[in-house]
C-alpha cells in the first residue's frame, strides 16, 4: 500500500481549511450578528428584530455590565458640550449637537415603547415624560465661575434656558434615566423579538471571504452572518481583522463614580465643571466623574472618591452628612474627535455603533434606530450613512 504524507503547514492554516468547511454547510445563517451587549448593542438588536432580522447578539461577560452600568444616565447635550467640548469641526460639532438632541427627543416613545413590550420603566426623568415620582425633570448648569461666557452662549443659541440667580442656568429640556434598568427593559425587548443572546462568549476575530465579512468566531466556533454589528465599546479594535479605522481609533477613558444616600436632598440633575449630581428614584444619589487615560483599567482610587465627595459638597453642601453607600469605574469608549463611528466600514458586511465617549445612553434611541435602518437597507431612512461626521472613513483620511 502505497504510504500517503500529509503536510501541516500549522495552526493558522488548519484553521483556515475548518472555517471553510464551516461556512459550507447548509447551517443557518443570522441575518445579522452583534457584537457587544451594552446599551448601544442590546437597542440595535432589539431594533433589528423589531424589523423582521434574525440576530445573534455576543457579549464577553454579561450584558450590560461594562459602560452601560456605570453610567449616570444623563441626557445632557447642553452641558456635555460645554464642560466637554468635542475635538472637531464646526460643522461636525453642529451634527453631533442635532444626534444628541434627536435622540433625547425621541426617548419618550422609546421608553414608552419598552414599557409596553416589557412592562418595564427605565425611570425616564423628562419634561416630556410623567414621572410620577418626587423628582424634577431638568438639569441645573453651575459653572465654577459664576461668570462663566459658556452661560450666555448657551442663551443666545436659541435654547429653551432660564437665569437661576446670576451664576447658574436651568435647561428644563434635559434630564436622566436609570441605566440600568435601560439595560435590563433592553434585554427582555430584545429577547422578546427573538433575538439570542449569548453571554459570556468572547468574539475573536470576523471571519473574511474574498475581502468581505461572512461571520464571526470564538475559539472553538464559527457563526454565520450576513452582515456584522460591532457594538463592543472599548474593546472594539481589539477583534483580530476589524479595519483599521476602528482598531486605531477606539481607546477606553475610565472614570470613577460614588454613590451617596440622598434621601431626596437634590431633585433634579445639577452638573457643574468638577462634577454631576444624579438624583435616583429610590433616594440614591450619583456623584461622577473623572477622567483618566489608564487604559483598561477600572480601579477605584482614594483620591478619586475624594475628588469626586469634595467637589459634590462644594456644590452642594447639605450632602456633607450624606451615608457613602458604594464607588465603582467604568470604560467609555473614545474616539480621538470625541464623535462616535457610525455606519458602514471599509470592510462589506461590516457596520459599527461604538465610540459614543460620555453620551453612550443619550444617544441610544437615535443610534439603534438610524443603524437598524442602515443595515436592513431602508430606502426611506434619511440617513443612509449615519453622517459623514461620524462615518469610520474619517480616520481613513486623516
Amino acid at each position: 500500500m502505497k504510504r500517503v504524507h500529509f503536510q501541516f503547514s500549522g495552526l493558522k492554516n488548519w484553521r483556515r481549511l475548518y472555517t471553510q468547511m464551516v461556512t459550507s454547510n447548509n447551517a443557518a445563517i443570522d441575518d445579522v450578528v452583534v457584537i457587544g451587549g451594552g446599551a448601544i448593542g442590546l437597542s440595535c438588536a432589539w431594533q433589528l428584530a423589531s424589523r423582521g432580522a434574525r440576530v445573534t447578539l455576543f457579549d464577553r461577560a454579561q450584558s450590560g455590565r461594562e459602560a452601560s452600568h456605570a453610567a449616570a444616565g444623563m441626557l445632557a447635550p447642553v452641558c456635555e458640550s460645554a464642560v466637554h467640548p468635542w475635538n472637531c469641526s464646526p460643522s461636525a460639532r453642529a451634527a453631533m449637537l442635532k444626534l444628541c438632541f434627536d435622540s433625547r427627543d425621541l426617548y419618550s416613545n422609546f421608553a414608552g415603547q419598552l414599557r409596553q413590550e416589557t412592562g418595564l420603566d427605565i425611570e425616564l426623568s423628562l419634561r416630556s415624560a410623567d414621572l410620577g415620582d418626587w423628582r424634577e425633570p431638568g438639569i441645573l448648569f453651575v459653572p465654577t465661575q459664576g461668570d462663566d461666557p459658556r452661560l450666555t452662549q448657551l442663551l443666545e443659541q436659541g435654547l429653551e434656558a432660564q437665569w437661576r440667580g446670576n451664576r447658574a442656568v436651568f435647561l428644563p429640556d434635559d434630564g436622566q434615566v436609570d441605566s440600568r434598568k435601560l439595560i435590563d427593559a433592553l434585554r427582555v425587548a430584545a429577547l422578546g423579538k427573538g433575538v439570542q443572546i449569548r453571554e459570556n462568549s468572547t468574539i475573536r476575530r470576523l471571519e473574511l471571504k474574498n475581502g468581505r465579512v461572512v461571520g464571526v468566531s470564538d475559539e472553538q466556533t464559527v457563526i454565520r452572518a450576513g452582515k456584522v454589528l460591532l457594538c463592543a465599546g472599548a474593546w472594539s479594535g481589539k477583534i483580530a481583522d476589524v479595519p483599521l479605522e476602528i482598531s486605531q481609533s477606539v481607546r477606553p477613558v475610565a472614570g470613577e463614580m460614588v454613590q451617596l444616600r440622598g434621601e431626596r436632598r437634590v431633585r433634579h440633575v445639577i452638573y457643574s465643571d468638577n462634577c454631576y449630581l444624579v438624583p435616583r428614584r429610590d433616594g440614591r444619589l450619583l456623584v461622577g466623574a473623572t477622567v483618566e487615560e489608564i487604559g483598561f483599567n477600572k480601579r477605584v482610587t482614594a483620591g478619586g472618591v475624594a475628588k469626586l465627595l469634595s467637589a459634590a459638597c462644594a456644590l452642594a453642601p447639605e450632602l456633607l452628612d450624606a451615608p457613602l453607600e458604594s464607588h465603582w469605574a467604568g470604560l467609555r469608549p473614545t474616539t480621538p474627535d470625541g464623535l462616535p463611528l457610525l455606519g458602514r466600514t471599509s470592510l462589506e458586511n461590516l457596520f459599527v455603533a461604538t465610540g459614543h465617549g460620555r453620551n453612550g445612553v443619550l444617544l441610544t434611541p437615535a443610534t439603534s434606530q438610524q443603524m437598524a435602518a442602515l443595515i436592513l437597507d431602508d430606502h426611506n431612512s434619511n440617513n443612509q450613512s449615519a453622517d459623514n461626521a461620524f462615518s469610520p472613513a474619517r480616520f481613513l483620511a486623516a
